[in-house]
């Protein structure tokens, strides 16, 4: 494992994080998508450190993933922004680079609009934040209505979380099947918020990272955030899926080291 691994207690989440290289160095802090952790950059860390990538290298577990305890409430959106706010307080660093994944995408657009002085240059691969009000999700909605309502029967509850795992993994929410109790409440929170129309506002220096064949947030999301911000780029990759930082992590590392 590249890196040492730490714990902070940020408003009263016990917080687990990667730290790496000189604390003196600019700050690259490190976003994971729903269901990830800090271990999901791993092979990005060490492609970026293999190249020479002078920087202080921290890569967070988010409230509920990795090493981190879920938080004592539902979270929203803006309760992640916090914690992420409060890290970097407690640690005193401003002006930090920011890579962010999928979920983690959105917490970077929060953080890009509302305290954009804690940021120097903005790193996307494949953010989350645009509602897309698809088929899919509502099946995904009444399939759980409906097995809760059919497996509550006494002869049934034993079959439920059986039938509820099968069926999320059928219709392709692996998600859901990451999410339970407050986790699950917090993913409804997190999903319903749109934030499209904060995209515009971002003014950071911007790469962005796609995958052209991405089932997870789609590729035309990918080119509105590059229209929508003036100093960004895209870059995409013909064969790459969402994970696209652990798949083509050498090719995205070069274009993280020239920019930064």
């Amino acid at each position: 494992m590249l890196g040492k691994r730490k714990q902070l207690t940020i408003l009263e989440n016990k917080i687990s994080y990667l730290e790496y290289g000189d604390a003196n160095l600019p700050s690259l802090i490190f976003l994971h998508g729903w269901g990830g952790e800090a271990l999901s950059f791993q092979p990005l860390f060490q492609e970026l450190a293999n190249k020479g990538l002078r920087a202080h290298f921290l890569a967070l577990d988010l409230p509920g993933f990795g090493q981190s305890p879920p938080p004592k409430r539902a979270y929203a959106l803006a309760d992640y922004v916090l914690c992420v706010v409060k890290y970097l307080e407690v640690l005193k660093l401003t002006k930090v680079n920011l890579i962010s994944h999928s979920f983690g995408g959105r917490l970077a657009i929060k953080l890009l609009v509302n305290y954009p002085n804690l940021i120097n240059k903005n790193i996307f691969i494949a953010p989350a934040g645009i509602y897309h009000k698809r088929l899919k999700v509502t099946i995904t909605k009444f399939f759980a209505h409906l097995i809760k309502k059919v497996f509550q029967f006494p002869t049934l509850k034993a079959a439920f979380p059986l039938m509820r795992n099968l069926g999320y993994g059928l219709i392709g929410e692996h998600d859901y099947l990451e999410a339970s109790g407050i986790m699950a409440e917090t993913f409804q929170k997190i999903i319903a918020e749109d934030l499209k129309l904060e995209i515009p506002k971002i003014t950071a220096p911007s790469l962005i990272f796609w995958g052209e064949r991405d089932r997870y947030v789609p590729l035309a999301d990918g080119f509105y955030i590059q229209q929508s911000i003036k100093n960004s780029q895209i870059f995409t990759f013909a064969q790459g899926k969402h994970n696209i930082h652990k798949t083509y992590a050498v090719q995205i590392s070069q274009k993280i080291n020239s920019f930064l």
